[in-house]
């Protein structure tokens, strides 16, 4: 991201209307990353912390929807620049032995402030490499902790598409670098030892 201000909602609003783009999303990080952002948490009404930490996958609403996560029960996650609900993966009802429909609607706090409540469940992805178990995660709005635009593009014609991009960037942030990666190329950073 250029900004957190008015100008990165408007790079978003004009990265969605370029053609060959499916969905944009503003976000700290994809899924699967080697960015990594474990907390604490504290379900419900319960007076301490649990035993297990938890991983951050912090997006806009729009999240899910670009990087395929379906979800599971309940509903995605609402506009907002604040932290105001929450959604969680199957791993994170498993370590509270909960089902779906008993999460719905309770309340958590993590990193220390953040509460509200858990609205929806997604199914369980990698959110780091294949070497890893599947941590319990949760995600959510939290404006002042995106870094990436994260776009969604059909390859069909994917140079223009890129030049596309790169041109609504540089119109909006002439003093900043443009610059974009793969998934799937992050993605086999993880594997670089394999391949060697």
């Amino acid at each position: 991201l250029g900004s957190r201000d008015a100008k990165m909602n408007t790079v978003k609003e004009r990265f969605a209307a370029v053609p060959h783009v499916e969905s944009v999303a503003a976000c700290f990080a994809p899924p699967a990353s080697n960015s990594s952002w474990n907390t604490s948490l504290r379900f419900d009404n319960r007076t301490e912390n649990e035993i297990f930490s938890v991983s951050l996958r912090a997006g806009d609403e729009d999240y899910i929807n670009t990087f395929d996560i379906p979800l599971i029960a309940g509903r995605n996650l609402q506009p907002s620049d604040t932290v105001r609900e929450f959604l969680v993966n199957e791993t994170f009802l498993s370590k509270l032995n909960l089902s779906p429909q008993e999460i719905l609607g309770k309340t958590m706090t993590t990193n220390g402030s953040w509460t509200g409540p858990v609205v929806g469940v997604v199914k369980d992805f990698h959110d780091q490499s294949l070497h890893s178990d599947i941590r319990p995660v949760f995600l959510t709005t939290v404006k002042e902790t995106y870094w990436y635009f994260a776009v969604k593009i059909d390859l069909e014609d994917s140079r223009t598409t890129l030049a596309s991009l790169e041109k609504i960037w540089s119109e909006t942030y002439p003093e900043l670098l443009y610059e974009y990666d793969f998934v799937d190329a992050m993605a086999a950073e993880f594997y670089e030892t394999e391949e060697t």
